[in-house]
């Protein structure tokens, strides 16, 4: 959570993007071993004051903007 928070005050929260390795690490991330603990993640972010837009933003739509933006229509 400290290195999102740090990540959000350098680029704002519209320039972070969760990602995961979920498919693929060797790794396992305490808290978040998998998808379906994602929902506690959301729920650090509220807690720690981030509005609804930001949290949306970090957990997915900043990705989907970003690909939008950088992908041939077809």
């Amino acid at each position: 959570m400290r290195q999102r928070c740090r990540l959000v005050q350098r680029y704002g929260a519209d320039g972070v993007g969760l990602g995961s390795d979920f498919g693929g690490f060797d790794g396992v991330c305490s808290g978040l071993e998998d998808h379906t603990r994602l929902p506690a993640l959301v729920a650090r972010l509220q807690q720690a004051g981030y509005p609804p837009a930001a949290i949306a933003g970090i957990m997915g739509e900043n990705w989907r903007r970003y690909y939008a933006a950088v992908l041939p229509r077809q």
